[in-house]
């Protein structure tokens, strides 16, 4: 698969920058994979006229080119653009790329969310964002075409897709939690990069709920404003004095909507966890309180039509907020290390827990097992831990990451999948993405040669 990109700019260092890292992808990818800008123009007429010529995947426009009079001017380019995405063969999809603060009226392009057209703001045109940005349209692409199939949005001409591509792969909207018995034990990590990876890689809605009433951890790993002043805690007050009753306003007015600087494709959004285990003793978290807080909170977000929904949950399964997470939860990921402790721990737990089914829901068919940080050399056998100990399924093992990048990019605040795709780690993560979105595995046969995601970043998956 090539993507064929179109550049509209007047700037020739984001031509270059472009064209550049298109080439060293390319060259990395080898041929099962590739992009090539194939055409670039300086005005609406030529940008249009070589779209017709090369049909490309892709057209970036550099903001800065547009020079957008009115809104009607405005109107007719965003129905060009629509109905390249919607009617052509193949579909063109456009990200215009402008500086924060630019305003314009190319801002009214996107008069609705889609995968089709976005308007991305970025704080540079550089090399380094032109690579990175590139890496993500593979799976912006992925699911623009996605909803294109599913109807999601419609277009008048018929188009017929290889068997094997990812547009045609089933998926489901979920709510994923990620929870151990243990602290430390690289949960919130688990979180920040598989939301990653679903949002930036494969361009779907994402929200990541900051739910460990010990702390919450994913302000601290992840992109946050320098002041946090809504949070999980704040949001607790507002539902204890309403009546204990939540709304969607008040809702989205403590989600945050969080980017990398290197690459500014889809936001993740984010409701941000408590600062101090204090705060978990609220009025509006313990108790019958937090049952019905957290069980209107999950329920507004379902209705909010995001694609995944991914909670981070605290070890202590007595907490309400923990205990209506687990059972909401389509799929829950038990998370282990390779310490003995931790199997036994998980084991006594998930025995008690079987027992209250309706405080839990059911464990056997939506808890899957994942072992992170893990080292063979520690003396267990995962094999006895999944089929013997704990007689759960095995959703994937992620390796540890000897040499401290993930404790680096975490320090940052930067995704270690995004800066270091090649390593058995990273690799080892995408899988565990591609179980919850299998779009992601492209097609089988790809699947046992690597995967697209392994081709791409340069290392089979092992």
């Amino acid at each position: 698969m090539n993507i064929e990109i179109v550049i509209w700019s007047a700037d020739q260092n984001f031509v270059v920058a472009f064209d550049r890292a298109a080439k060293n992808l390319t060259d990395r990818l080898g041929t099962s994979m590739g992009f090539s800008v194939v055409a670039v123009a300086n005005s609406q007429a030529q940008f249009f006229g070589q779209v017709d010529t090369y049909k490309p995947k892709c057209a970036l426009i550099d903001a800065r080119t547009l020079t957008l009079s009115s809104t009607q001017d405005a109107a007719a380019l965003a129905a060009k653009l629509w109905a390249a995405y919607t009617e052509s063969n193949p579909a063109m999809i456009t990200r215009v790329i402008k500086h924060p603060g630019m305003v314009g009226l190319y801002d009214t392009l996107v008069t609705r969310e889609n995968n089709g057209i976005r308007v991305i703001t970025v704080q540079s045109f550089d090399a380094q964002f032109a690579e990175n940005y590139l890496m993500s349209l593979i799976g912006e692409y992925s699911a623009a075409l996605n909803d294109l199939v599913s109807g999601v949005v419609t277009r008048t001409t018929p188009i017929t897709y290889s068997p094997n591509a990812n547009n045609t792969i089933p998926w489901e909207r979920k709510t994923i939690a990620c929870w151990s018995i243990k602290g430390g034990v690289g949960k919130s990590t688990l979180v920040k990069e598989i939301a990653t990876i679903l949002a930036v890689l494969c361009g779907r809605r994402v929200i990541i709920l900051d739910l460990d009433m010990n702390c919450g951890s994913i302000a601290n790993i992840m992109p946050a404003p320098e002041r946090i002043e809504r949070n999980i805690y704040t949001l607790s007050q507002v539902f204890a004095n309403n009546g204990c009753k939540l709304n969607q306003e008040s809702v989205n007015l403590h989600i945050y909507q969080i980017t990398y600087p290197t690459s500014p494709s889809t936001p993740i959004s984010v409701i941000y966890g408590l600062t101090n285990g204090l705060q978990s003793g609220s009025q509006g978290l313990v108790g019958e309180n937090g049952l019905k807080f957290c069980s209107e909170l999950l329920e507004i977000v379902r209705n909010m039509q995001y694609d995944f929904v991914i909670c981070d949950v605290g070890q202590r399964i007595a907490e309400s907020v923990h205990m209506v997470a687990l059972q909401r939860a389509n799929a829950v990921l038990a998370i282990l290390t390779s310490e003995l402790s931790t199997t036994t721990e998980m084991s006594n737990t998930l025995t008690t827990m079987q027992n209250f089914p309706q405080y839990y829901g059911s464990i056997p068919d939506r808890f899957f097992v994942v072992f992170n940080n893990w080292l063979d050399d520690h003396g267990i056998k995962r094999e006895q831990v999944v089929q013997k100990i704990l007689r759960l399924p095995e959703m994937g093992c992620v390796p540890a990451d000897v040499e401290g990048k993930i404790t680096l990019c975490n320090n940052f605040r930067e995704s270690y999948v995004l800066k270091y795709q090649h390593t058995p780690t990273a690799q080892a993560i995408l899988d565990l993405a591609k179980k919850i979105y299998p779009p992601l595995s492209y097609s089988q046969s790809e699947k046992a040669d690597g995967g697209l995601f392994g081709r791409f970043f340069g290392k089979k998956s092992k």
